[in-house]
């Protein structure tokens, strides 16, 4: 799996056989699957795509997904061979999903984290999205790439992974 940020803020998530949209605000959405954190007004702009925007358990393109709902926000695990993407939409639930067997959790930026925060989330590669004034300041293991593949994060390990365009 291949995570890299969109233009409309959203995160795109490709797969072998399926490319899923997660979080987007507007503007066109390219890709088989769209992966919202709250459930829209309008399914409209959305047509002809499947759109998750509930915890549940899916299996779509080869890849199982697992969502989960903890105080409003929502979690989402992705894994396929043997690699598992989870994407938190608060820093708020951290401390509450599992990330221990993940290759990367990619952290949506809604707050300013804080060392807590950072220190509860255990995995491979940690990664962000989202308002860049809500990064950790002064931190020299910041990192910001424009995608990561999860076969080839051997030089993001120790490093705060930032997701920029």
């Amino acid at each position: 799996m291949e995570v890299s940020k969109i233009a409309n803020s959203g995160i795109r998530v490709k797969s072998k056989n399926t490319t899923f949209i997660v979080d987007p605000i507007d503007g066109k959405i390219d890709g088989d699957v769209v992966i919202l954190y709250e459930k829209p007004q309008d399914y409209s702009k959305f047509s002809g795509k499947l759109v998750i925007d509930s915890p549940g358990e899916y299996e779509i393109g080869g890849v199982s997904i697992k969502g989960e709902k903890v105080r409003d926000s929502l979690a989402f695990d992705f894994l396929e061979d043997g690699q598992k993407l989870v994407i938190i939409s608060s820093p708020d639930i951290t401390k509450d999903i599992e990330t221990e067997d993940s290759k990367v959790v990619l952290v949506h930026l809604t707050k300013k984290l804080d060392d807590e925060t950072l220190s509860s989330v255990q995995s491979e590669v940690v990664s962000f999205y989202g308002a860049e004034e809500f990064l950790p300041q002064g931190k020299e293991t910041l990192k910001r790439v424009d995608k990561i593949n999860l076969k080839k994060t051997e030089d993001l390990k120790g490093y705060l992974v930032y997701l920029s365009r």
